[in-house]
């Protein structure tokens, strides 16, 4: 049997982390303006925790909703132009 998730892999919270500290605190971005996540799939809370922790405004988005994380709904006019 064939591993259907070969060649995936999650990006490491930390260099998200990262980013957000750069972008908030360094260039100011208003927490609000920004999301983080992925749409196609579930925001584990190995990143969602360090990320809300550190900034609870910021926008933690994923597939499905709850317990903090905002879920993706596909609009008619999608603004977001992505490729997996």
């Amino acid at each position: 049997m064939r591993n259907r998730y070969y060649g995936m892999s999650e990006t490491s919270p930390h260099l998200i982390l990262s980013l957000l500290r750069q972008l908030i605190n360094i260039y100011g971005i208003p927490k609000e303006n920004i999301s983080v996540g992925d749409p196609l799939k579930h925001l584990y809370n190995n990143s969602f925790d360090r990320w809300y922790k550190e900034f609870p405004n910021v926008h933690c988005v994923a597939n499905k909703g709850g317990m903090g994380r905002e879920e993706v709904v596909p609009t008619e006019n999608n603004i977001i132009e992505y490729s997996d």
